[in-house]
């Protein structure tokens, strides 16, 4: 396909998450990744993910704008994922009349392509009719071994008036039932196959003039346990093809305070009072709870995870006493710490966990957020404590094995730790109460490491319980 069309610039939209509610209700498709920020941070992504047929969707719908087009043969190929508010560009390219590839983008990354063949001809009409939703809200969260052998069914469901009125084109390219059937894909691998822990990868399907109100029926014919892929062949009502879909990383649960107690031995942190920054998940949660298994007196803090730092609080709690939580956001600190110190809990140890997603993608902003929270961050909140106190502190920096040595995809971020280094050595010299430690791990189990593949990662708490007690003792 090497002609452009000409009549036809790129078109650009973005979604909301407003709009994506929206498409979840149309689709059926709620899948937490798309609709829980919360939830989303969990997992590989780190936020929240535009639904992927939602992108298709609207790229159709610019492309089929004022042109009578019958789609007989649609193949997509998701390529990465797109965020909220993250802007769409179509770049569209025909080879002839019949067949055309559209290319969506984010800046220069590309999210997806869609290939489609078919013919100039009138609108598809037909008169089925869609069962009505609600839909099913709870996504399935099956093992491995019910996903190679699944099977089942995707009712022809949806709500017609608010389809028409979301996707008239595609409607008329497609028929009701058509459309539907498509926002039914969504369903079945966000909802049902792999389901809770989906990542969709494409799909190949072609339509037939033959339809009918069937449901689309589904099973899995191909299983790569290596790279968690399935493949899963659809038909029905005129729709035929596959879908392939990757089962994603289980969100990384960290050892709980029984587990941590059996391996931290003694209290070799009694008498500290650790501050924790970013200690909801990750590193910062399991160094929170080896600190409080070994005698420390630990607090907690969150950006947005609430329900997270509350759940890591509650363990502590269960087996070594209180673990407060407070929100801190390290661009502006100074009222959180300050209420902290003159509740007359003033702390003696401070941990930094604080980062922000760490991702292969480039974008404009994404070496400035590293560095502004590595290192502007650090220094706001080690100035909001010296304002309450000027008794001795130690400071752990986290740092990695990557400033010395970084991959190519990662350059940025080893970049961002080198000065967040370098901060910590400044902030030292300038503050004879301030001792520093500087530690460049290796890359253990969190959710920060979360891949496809099954590439080896350190232990967390074992490395954790070695390093802090270096460190802090």
């Amino acid at each position: 396909m090497s002609k452009v069309e000409q009549n036809m610039p790129p078109v650009k939209f973005f979604h909301t998450m407003e709009s994506q509610k929206s498409f979840a209700e149309l689709s059926g498709d709620f899948n937490p990744v798309h609709l829980d920020p919360v939830q989303a941070r969990r997992t590989m992504f780190g936020q929240v993910v535009v639904h992927g047929v939602h992108n298709v969707m609207c790229a159709l719908e610019s492309f089929l704008n004022n042109r009578p087009y019958r789609i007989e043969r649609l193949a997509v190929s998701f390529k990465n994922p797109a965020y909220l508010n993250e802007e769409v560009t179509v770049t569209t390219s025909t080879s002839d009349h019949q067949a055309a590839l559209l290319t969506l983008l984010c800046k220069d990354t590309v999210v997806a392509e869609i290939r489609l063949r078919g013919k100039t001809l009138e609108a598809v009409t037909g008169t089925i009719l869609l069962e009505p939703s609600p839909f099913p809200r709870q996504a399935e969260n099956k093992t491995w071994r019910r996903l190679e052998e699944a099977q089942g069914s995707i009712k022809l469901m949806g709500e017609e008036t608010a389809l028409s009125r979301a996707f008239p084109n595609c409607i008329k390219s497609l028929g009701i039932d058509g459309a539907a059937r498509l926002l039914g894909l969504t369903r079945l691998v966000g909802m049902h196959c792999p389901g809770l822990h989906s990542l969709f990868s494409g799909f190949d399907i072609t339509f037939s003039a033959e339809r009918s109100s069937e449901a689309t029926r589904y099973r899995t014919i191909r299983a790569d346990e290596r790279i968690s892929l399935l493949t899963i062949a659809v038909e029905g009502g005129g729709m035929k093809g596959t879908v392939s879909a990757f089962r994603r990383p289980i969100p990384v649960e960290q050892p709980n305070m029984e587990s941590i107690r059996k391996y931290v031995k003694g209290a070799p942190f009694k008498g500290q009072r650790a501050l924790i920054i970013g200690g909801s998940r990750g590193l910062g949660e399991v160094s929170a709870k080896i600190i409080a298994a070994g005698g420390g007196d630990v607090a907690v803090s969150y950006l947005t995870g609430k329900e997270d730092a509350q759940r890591v609080a509650d363990d502590i709690s269960r087996f070594a006493g209180p673990c407060q939580i407070l929100q801190i956001d390290v661009s502006k600190p100074a009222d959180r710490i300050d209420s902290l110190c003159k509740s007359g809990w003033v702390p003696s140890h401070l941990l930094y966990f604080a980062t922000p997603r760490i991702s292969s993608r480039k974008s404009d902003t994404e070496k400035d957020n590293f560095r502004e929270i590595y290192s502007e961050g650090l220094k706001n909140v080690i100035t909001a404590l010296r304002k309450c106190s000027l008794e001795p502190l130690k400071l752990f920096y986290p740092s990695s094995i990557f400033v010395a040595d970084p991959p190519a995809d990662l350059t940025d971020y080893a970049a961002a730790k080198a000065d967040g280094e370098n901060t910590v050595n400044d902030l030292a010299k300038s503050d004879p109460g301030l001792s520093v430690t500087i530690e460049r791990l290796p890359p253990l189990a969190t959710d920060q490491t979360a891949s496809l593949l099954n590439v080896a990662v350190d232990d967390s708490l074992e490395t954790m319980a070695r390093v802090l007690g270096k460190a802090l003792c």
